[in-house]
């Protein structure tokens, strides 16, 4: 679903430069200045949170149906992931 409705617009070569600032699909886990919120800025932009969606900027709503459904499970599967993650890193002993 990325690559049909993200990578035109958000990894290297495609000369969008802002986008890629917001959110690069260069490498997992992705980069940008949007990684670390991804999970909720995916649900916001495909109109997941009640607004009208803003991505893909091509074509604003483009992703519906089970491609939306995939995406925003996989979004909830990320943001679970990393805050196991990020709970399990500041465990420590004294």
């Amino acid at each position: 679903m990325f690559e049909r409705y993200c990578a035109s617009c958000h990894t290297s070569g495609t000369g969008k430069r802002a986008a890629l600032r917001h959110f690069s699909m260069d490498r997992y886990p992705f980069g940008g200045h949007h990684a670390d919120q991804i999970s909720s800025t995916i649900r916001e932009v495909l109109g997941a949170d009640g607004q009208p969606a803003t991505m893909p900027k091509d074509h604003p709503g483009a992703v519906q149906g089970d491609d939306l459904r995939i995406v925003l499970d996989w979004a909830e599967a990320f943001e679970r992931a990393h805050a196991a993650a990020n709970h399990s890193e500041h465990r420590h002993e004294h």
